[in-house]
């Protein structure tokens, strides 16, 4: 109901806002708390979904959209499957992933979040034509879906596709100037184009928007070291390095980068 959703939302906002202090353990148990007080309120499964699945919880974020789904009703059910699209892609089911969103499309086929997932879904299940062509529908529907913008970037770098990933980085920045994963594939793309001036440009404001973040420092390093204007940059580059290494100590998802790293 209204008075529900009214009711509850407060609750969520704080989760969500305890989530963005970077106290995930806090955020889920104001969910628990959330779904408990209001058990037909589908906001707070909603959430709960999106934060186990960002902390890698694959099945508990399945659970918690299947509930969601439960409670849904009308325009609600497409947001419902998308959660769900999310929580399987965190599950590793890219096929599952793949049937939600074609469900919510089904609810709502002009709704871009539900094009962006089946492109990520397709992406996940290999299919990179469909995937592409999913990630430049959402776009089109809702030119601000920066996710939209930043994975078909991703993409298009992995394929060594740089004047395509530096363009779609680029708009990606147009919709958020402090995209810091933009502002790192747009780094990586200036440089193999030969611009390394505006590269280095690139990983400089990514630090500054995130400094405690290692991907621009190991990349800036990397780029001073081959390529010096001056001895400056080379003891520059020394300093990003040292930078990086501390910033990944201890950290096994950073291992091989932090050999290359000491390998310098």
């Amino acid at each position: 109901s209204l008075r529900e959703a009214d009711a509850c939302l407060p609750r969520v906002q704080l989760a969500a806002a305890l989530r963005t202090l970077g106290n995930a353990p806090a955020a889920e148990a104001q969910l628990r708390a959330t779904r408990r007080a209001h058990p037909r309120c589908v906001e707070a499964p909603l959430a709960q979904a999106r934060l186990l699945g960002e902390l890698g919880r694959g099945a508990d974020a399945t659970a918690a959209a299947r509930d969601a789904l439960a409670l849904a009703t009308g325009a609600e059910r497409a947001r419902a499957f998308d959660a769900l699209t999310r929580a399987h892609l965190a599950a590793g089911e890219p096929e599952l992933a793949a049937l939600a969103c074609r469900q919510a499309l089904h609810v709502d086929p002009r709704r871009a979040a539900s094009w962006h997932g089946c492109g990520l879904a397709d992406l996940a299940r290999g299919r990179l034509p469909e995937g592409l062509q999913s990630l430049e529908r959402a776009r089109e529907l809702d030119p601000g879906l920066i996710d939209a913008w930043l994975r078909h970037g991703q993409v298009a770098l992995a394929h060594r596709d740089y004047e395509e990933a530096e363009r779609l980085s680029r708009g990606a920045l147009a919709q958020d100037p402090a995209s810091y994963d933009a502002l790192v594939v747009r780094g990586i793309a200036l440089r193999a184009l030969g611009r390394a001036d505006e590269a280095r440009a690139s990983y400089l404001r990514a630090i500054e928007v995130a400094p405690d973040r290692p991907e621009a420092w190991f990349d800036l390093a990397v780029l001073l070291q081959e390529e010096p204007r001056d001895r400056r940059d080379l003891d520059e580059a020394a300093r990003a390095l040292r930078t990086f290494l501390n910033l990944v100590e201890g950290d096994p998802a950073y291992a091989h980068g932090a050999v290359r790293a000491r390998d310098r």
